[in-house]
């Protein structure tokens, strides 16, 4: 792990004048691995963010997710700080929810009869958690994840934000709901919103977290851009090709930099491979063979010959598949008027 932030000087600032001028709603979106949650760590580090209370959530990647799970976990984080809190009665709604807090909430009203109504006074206790917790700052992480109840918990919130709270959501873009983004953008006035897209670093910022892992003030440039160009500039990338040629003993000091061996081939590193799979395990059938079509082939190519090395690839619907799930991506040199298309590296295989 880099023991510095890289190339992210101006989200963060955003996340911070956030934190500092609620309400506020900052949404951070990203691919796998490209650096959401480091940077909202480094929010919460921040000396600004010292006054406030900090609810944190995190949305799980389960084959049936449990309602509100990241909004329940992040209350729960705050654990006895509820017990000095003014909380309404409305609040004891939660107790079901939260019975290792149950001593701290207050009584549970009594049972309706009407599920939706049940629905709305969990949310509106959860709500006058957070009123009365503010100023605080509510980071729900993964969001490409979330079940309905939590999507709609968090239109709500963000329907009527406390004065004093700031909410930052992450979520991979090319999984994340429609209804998510759309909660986002409908503020009401006196809300300030922020949407950070965080992009892949350069060759200069990949060069720049490798020295910062391995605690050097210089690098080859060779090398940084051999680095560069076997991960796509993705951190958690980097990190783990880093991890695994020191381990392999390919990384070497020399006088007073780092540099490699002569290194043809570098095998993908297990946490790039499994986050990769998991990634193509959720693509349509056709949308998976074209991925791996473009995979073995390791030249950008055009359609039809995609189409032809892999098997029931389907046609335009696959295309767009592999290419919004961030896995294909449009090569920017075109031969004639051919589109071509080649996979989105991570490592070289």
């Amino acid at each position: 792990m880099s023991p510095t932030l890289v190339g992210r000087v101006e989200e963060l600032a955003t996340l911070v004048a956030a934190v500092t001028g609620p309400p506020a709603v900052v949404s951070v979106e990203g691919e796998a691995g490209v650096g959401k949650t480091r940077l909202v760590s480094e929010l919460l580090s921040r000396p600004e963010v010292a006054g406030h209370r900090v609810l944190l959530g995190r949305c799980h990647q389960f084959r049936e997710s449990f309602p509100l799970g990241p909004v329940i976990e992040a209350v729960r984080g705050i654990g006895d700080e509820l017990r000095g809190l003014r909380l309404s009665g409305v609040a004891g709604a939660l107790r079901p929810l939260l019975p290792e807090l149950a001593e701290v909430l207050p009584a549970a009203p009594d049972p309706l009869d009407d599920r939706m109504a049940e629905r709305h006074r969990i949310f509106r206790g959860l709500a006058d958690v957070l009123v009365t917790a503010s100023p605080a700052v509510l980071v729900l992480e993964d969001l490409h994840w979330a079940e309905e109840q939590t999507t709609d918990f968090v239109a709500y919130l963000l329907g009527d934000p406390p004065p004093g709270l700031t909410v930052v959501l992450t979520y991979r873009g090319e999984e994340v709901s429609a209804a998510v983004r759309a909660s986002t953008v409908r503020l009401p006035p006196g809300t300030s919103r922020a949407h950070l897209v965080l992009a892949p670093l350069d060759q200069g910022e990949t060069g720049a977290l490798a020295t910062a892992i391995l605690d050097t003030d210089q690098m080859s440039e060779e090398f940084a851009r051999y680095l560069w160009e076997r991960t796509a500039g993705l951190p958690f990338a980097v990190e783990e090709v880093l991890a695994l040629v020191r381990e392999r003993g390919s990384l070497v000091r020399r006088s007073d930099r780092w540099t490699r061996r002569v290194l043809e081939e570098l095998e993908v590193p297990r946490g790039v491979r499994d986050s990769t799979l998991e990634r193509i395990a959720r693509l349509p059938t056709g949308a998976q063979r074209l991925a791996e079509a473009a995979a073995v082939l390791q030249t950008p190519v055009a359609l039809p010959v995609l189409r032809s090395v892999a098997e029931d690839a389907g046609g335009i619907e696959g295309l767009e598949e592999a290419v919004g799930s961030g896995l294909l991506i449009e090569d920017a040199k075109r031969s004639g008027s051919a589109t071509r298309w080649r996979p989105r590296r991570s490592t070289k295989p």
